[in-house]
């Protein structure tokens, strides 16, 4: 279930148990009333130069697998209210300096690949919106296939998708783009 329909359904049942004897009917918008969703924010954060940014002062790129990496990025961390890393843009990005925009742009590029085959293989992955996680595992398993790296290590053995890091994978697919 998506969590913003279960957050409504569970906002919508906290107003029934609110209203006590008044009918639920009380919650249906009447003609010309205007009815918005509100979704969960993610937090900002206040970083030691006064700015409030998407990321905590002492963040950094996690170091996880590729697909634990794409349901980072189309879905941020939950338990620590981080924003999905593909919202985050160069404002957040500064206390990391140089390094941390590249490796933005790095991981951009991979998880737009991973993307860009999961839509051709049917998949349908949100580009500006969160995702679930259940959503974000279905489009990468479509989308794995946009992961171009070789198919051997370079030692000569067989290189297993699953267990490769978003960096490394990153890293691969720039040097067989400039190969």
């Amino acid at each position: 279930e998506d969590p913003a329909n279960a957050w409504v359904g569970s906002h919508i049942t906290e107003q029934k148990m609110q209203l006590g004897r008044r009918s639920a009917s009380a919650l249906v918008p009447q003609d010309g009333e205007r009815v918005t969703q509100s979704r969960p924010q993610y937090k900002k954060f206040l970083h030691p130069d006064g700015r409030h940014r998407r990321i905590p002062p002492d963040w950094y790129f996690p170091n996880l697998s590729t697909q634990h990496m794409y349901v980072y990025w189309h879905c941020g961390d939950a338990a620590r209210n981080i924003s999905p890393a593909k919202l985050l843009d160069n404002r957040d990005l500064l206390p990391l300096g140089v390094k941390g925009k590249k490796a933005h742009q790095s991981l951009r590029r991979l998880m737009e690949s991973i993307d860009r085959a999961a839509k051709a293989g049917g998949a349908l992955p949100l580009i500006n919106k969160p995702m679930t996680v259940d959503q974000a595992n279905r489009c990468f398993v479509v989308g794995k296939s946009g992961i171009k790296v070789l198919d051997v290590t370079p030692t000569g053995r067989p290189r297993n998708i699953n267990k490769l890091t978003w960096h490394t994978a990153s890293k691969y697919m720039s040097h067989k783009k400039n190969k």
